[in-house]
């Protein structure tokens, strides 16, 4: 099985790197499929880490923040896991 990991987010630049380099240690059985950070408009350097750190993104950028429930369905539609 395949698996996805949907992380939403909103100016977590302090600390997505670490999050997501977290996910991948954690995947010892090499079952990710991919690792997607739902932004919600972050005004800092968000997406910038995060796309180093190896995930995709998708963004909202509507000007109107999501909750988090809108995000989570949105990462959760766009995942490749099984």
């Amino acid at each position: 099985m395949r698996v996805s990991v949907v992380i939403p987010s909103f100016n977590e630049a302090s600390t997505i790197g670490r999050c997501i380099e977290s996910v991948f240690r954690a995947d010892t059985k090499k079952e990710l499929a991919d690792i997607c950070i739902v932004d919600n408009g972050s005004t800092d350097n968000t997406v910038d880490v995060a796309k180093k750190s190896g995930a995709t993104i998708r963004q909202n950028t509507t000007g109107k923040r999501k909750t988090i429930a809108a995000l989570r369905n949105e990462g959760a539609a766009n995942a490749t896991g099984d």
